[in-house]
């Protein structure tokens, strides 16, 4: 009886803690998963360009969320650290009680052995009673054996068990520090992150303004020019406009000095006529002095 109690509670235990041990085991890994997929998309997104700022704030707000579920998978370890500590002291305390109940009954097996065998000692001289009382005193002794033997195995199992879980503990705790390390890491991450985000939005502001002040320089060399292309065009218009006056001027002076000529030719063969032609000569030389104050106010 005492023995498959102790078997149901063996095989209690070992169930326990095989579900605690596959549960732990389920969560590390989703944490590394976790932590793997966070690393691998910070790596990606440093060596990606900064595109648009949209992006940043959709990276940023993965990294907060990553962050946010080591700091809850940290919580769930530390619980499950806990609970596991709880389940292991009860379970001492209630291998030490069965140990206790167990020395009791060996104790009392004790009492019942020497209080049989001074039985036997009085009753020495029946053969059969002896004979018998032997045989229960063996029986006892063997059970007393098998007692001491399970108690044993059960130290045994509660000692093997004990630095199983010490040494899982032990692993649980550098888990911890190591998923620790990689909080602090990645919260370096992100303030290097939000720091490179807020020196690229001073940068862009300030692009923006160069942008500004260049399109408001540009808009005003546009007017310079479009004023001076109005002024070349004008220009343009005055300088054909005085090139035809010009060209007209050379015409009349060149009729001018035909008319001149002319007239040259006309004093010399009248020369004979010269009162008439001192008249005329003055006349001409009159009307010459005229054209020649028009030909130099049309020239200036």
């Amino acid at each position: 009886m005492s023995d498959g109690i102790y078997d149901d509670v063996i095989r209690t235990v070992s169930e326990r803690m095989n579900t605690d041990r596959m549960e732990m085991t389920v969560a590390i890994y989703e944490s590394a998963e976790c932590v793997r997929d966070h690393d691998f998309r910070t790596e990606t997104n440093t060596h990606q360009p900064l595109q648009r700022t949209g992006s940043v704030c959709v990276k940023i707000r993965s990294s907060r969320a990553a962050a946010v579920c080591l700091v809850l998978l940290c919580v769930l370890l530390l619980t499950a650290v806990i609970v596991l500590c709880v389940i292991f002291t009860l379970e001492r305390r209630q291998f030490i009680s069965k140990n206790e109940n167990l020395t009791n009954e060996r104790d009392q097996l004790k009492l019942e052995k020497n209080v049989l065998q001074m039985s036997l000692g009085k009753l020495g001289s029946d053969n059969v009673k002896i004979r018998s009382s032997r045989a229960a005193a063996v029986c006892l002794v063997l059970l007393c054996v098998l007692l001491l033997t399970a108690v044993i195995v059960l130290c045994v199992i509660f000692t093997l068990e004990s630095r199983h879980l010490i040494s899982k503990n032990e692993n649980l705790t550098s888990e911890r520090d190591q998923l620790l390390t990689n909080i602090t890491n990645l919260t370096e991450e992100r303030d290097g992150l939000k720091i490179k985000t807020k020196n690229l939005t001073n940068e862009r502001d300030q692009l923006l303004i160069n942008i500004t002040n260049l399109t408001e320089e540009r808009d005003g060399l546009k007017i310079k020019t479009k004023n001076l292309t109005n002024e070349i065009d004008q220009l343009l218009t005055n300088i054909t406009k005085l090139t035809e006056e010009r060209d007209k001027l050379k015409i009349k002076t060149k009729n001018l000095t035909n008319e001149r000529d002319q007239l040259l030719t006309n004093i010399t063969n009248l020369s004979e006529e010269r009162d008439g032609l001192k008249i005329k000569n003055k006349n001409l030389t009159n009307e010459r002095d005229q054209l020649l104050n028009k030909n130099t106010a049309l020239t200036k």
